[in-house]
């Protein structure tokens, strides 16, 4: 988060945003995805810390990994799959949640985010109506934040559509 608010403020090209945030994302993504293997191996191999000495640490840490290269041990299926029912109920993921909407909805959604994005876009180049304008800029940049708005300090002060200085004194 740091060293994408510094390179932002330092080096100021228009294609380095997008892809400060893809490194984020992509980043977050392998971390995400590495963190929730360990713990899966850890239950599989039911690898447990001992000690927290620092040589029981890497004893434990030594583990983990020589774990991600060994095939998993079979485990134990929590499918209850019986002749008789009909319905035959099948395994559901416990982490996922249901928010109460469905996945058409949820699609439905999406698309008129974009929309509104792109219609948005397009009008700030046509229309020169000020308060058009400043609802697109900060549809733009909230758009883009999943947290972590620092990084925007620049996008603020200079807007492509109301010019710099528009928003923000110095």
């Amino acid at each position: 988060m740091f060293v994408g608010c510094a390179v932002t403020i330092v080096y100021r090209p228009t294609w380095m945003f997008p892809v400060l945030m893809a490194v984020g994302g992509l980043t977050s993504l392998v971390w995400l995805t590495l963190e929730e293997l360990i713990e899966k191996r850890k239950k599989q191999f039911n690898i447990k810390q001992q000690g927290t000495s620092l040589k029981e640490r890497f004893k434990y840490f030594y583990h983990i990994v020589k774990s991600l290269f060994k095939k998993p041990p079979p485990m134990e299926s929590k499918e209850t799959l019986q002749d008789d029912d009909p319905q035959k109920t099948t395994k559901v993921d416990e982490n996922l949640k249901y928010i109460g909407i469905s996945p058409i909805v949820g699609i439905l959604i999406l698309i008129a985010f974009a929309v509104l994005f792109v219609v948005l876009l397009i009008m700030s180049y046509v229309v020169d109506w000020k308060p058009l304008l400043m609802f697109e800029a900060f549809y733009r940049m909230g758009s883009i934040i999943f947290g972590g708005g620092q990084v925007l300090i620049f996008h603020i002060t200079c807007s492509p559509t109301l010019g710099c200085d528009s928003h923000v004194t110095r």
